[in-house]
């Protein structure tokens, strides 16, 4: 299990990055295949 959650980010650890976060969808466990496809499916067309 991981001890810390990160958000926005660069993979090289860099403390800054310069990007807008539309949204933020967590889930207390692993979606499946389908609800992955139904959550992709909304933010494209909420955001797109």
């Amino acid at each position: 299990m991981a001890d810390k959650i990160t958000i926005g980010a660069e993979l090289d650890d860099s403390p800054h990055v310069n990007m807008s976060i539309a949204a933020y969808i967590i889930y207390d466990r692993a979606l499946s295949e389908t609800e992955r496809q139904q959550v992709e499916s909304y933010l494209t067309s909420k955001y797109l």
